[in-house]
Order: C-alpha cells, then sequence, then structure tokens
C-alpha cells in the first residue's frame, strides 16, 4: 500500500493529510487493494455499497442499464478519482449503477463508515478526512448539478 501514498497525497479526500497520518489511517479504514481484469465488475448494480473506491491503475467506467438493456455510460473513473461514496452515504440498500474495469485495475476500498466514525484515538486527521469528504460530496454534488443546467 505504501507504493500508492504519493497517489493518495494528490486526491482530495486527502487533502492536508501527511504521508505519515494516511499511512496510519489506511489501517483504520479497513483498506484493501483487489485487482480487476478488463471487463470484470467492479461493482454491480442491485449490491448494498459499504466502500468507497479509489482508482489506483488502471480505468472504468460507470455504467447505468435502462429498462431496455440499453448501457449509459455515466463517468469514466481514472488513476485516482473514487466511487460510490454519495451511494455509502446515503446508506443506499441497492446501487444503481455498476462499475466495470474497461481494462486491467487496481482498486483500494475503504470502509465508509470508518471515515465517518472516529476510532478511539480520535486523530486530529481523521477530522481532516470528514472535512474533506464533506467537500468531495458537495463537489460532485455541485457538478451534477451545474451538468444539469
Amino acid at each position: 500500500m505504501k507504493s500508492y501514498i504519493s497517489l493518495l497525497e494528490k486526491i482530495k479526500l486527502f487533502d492536508e493529510i501527511s504521508e505519515e497520518d494516511i499511512i496510519t489511517m489506511l489501517t483504520c479504514l479497513n483498506a484493501k487493494i483487489d485487482n480487476y481484469k478488463k471487463g470484470q465488475f467492479i461493482l454491480m448494480a442491485g449490491t448494498k455499497v459499504e466502500n468507497i473506491g479509489i482508482v489506483l491503475e488502471g480505468q472504468a467506467h460507470i455504467i447505468k442499464e435502462s429498462m431496455e438493456g440499453e448501457r449509459i455510460i455515466i463517468s469514466v473513473l481514472d488513476k485516482g478519482d473514487y466511487f460510490a461514496e454519495a451511494l455509502c452515504c446515503a446508506v443506499v440498500e441497492a446501487s444503481p449503477v455498476s462499475v466495470q474495469a474497461i481494462n486491467d485495475t487496481k482498486i483500494m476500498f475503504l470502509n465508509f463508515s470508518r471515515i465517518l466514525h472516529t476510532c478511539p484515538n480520535s486523530c486530529l486527521f481523521h477530522t481532516k478526512l470528514i472535512e474533506n469528504m464533506l467537500f468531495v460530496l458537495a463537489s460532485k454534488n455541485l457538478t451534477l448539478q451545474n451538468r444539469m443546467d
């Protein structure tokens, strides 16, 4: 996981959090890394989502399927992009979208509940992580509103 710290330092979720604190935090957040082959589903529509995903390598599509079976690409996820944070925050029981690898892809998953709730240590950097998550959610919301306009 240490090999991805420089990437994590560049994304908004870990803004203003030191490398040392990110390393400590990854254990607290139950971080795990999974590999996906081209075409493999990372997240299936209809499943409950409890983790946010961060693309460490490769690319993925966020896909919505219409009632007629037509696939609509909602977003392309590149290295450093994250997904499922809004689904976790809203405690959605069944994801309305799927996420599919469009080439060999590596994803880091973080437990959303552990992002929102500080551990017994109540580390200062964890408070910053919560602030960053709120910023990420608000920014995506505004981006979607602007798209609709």
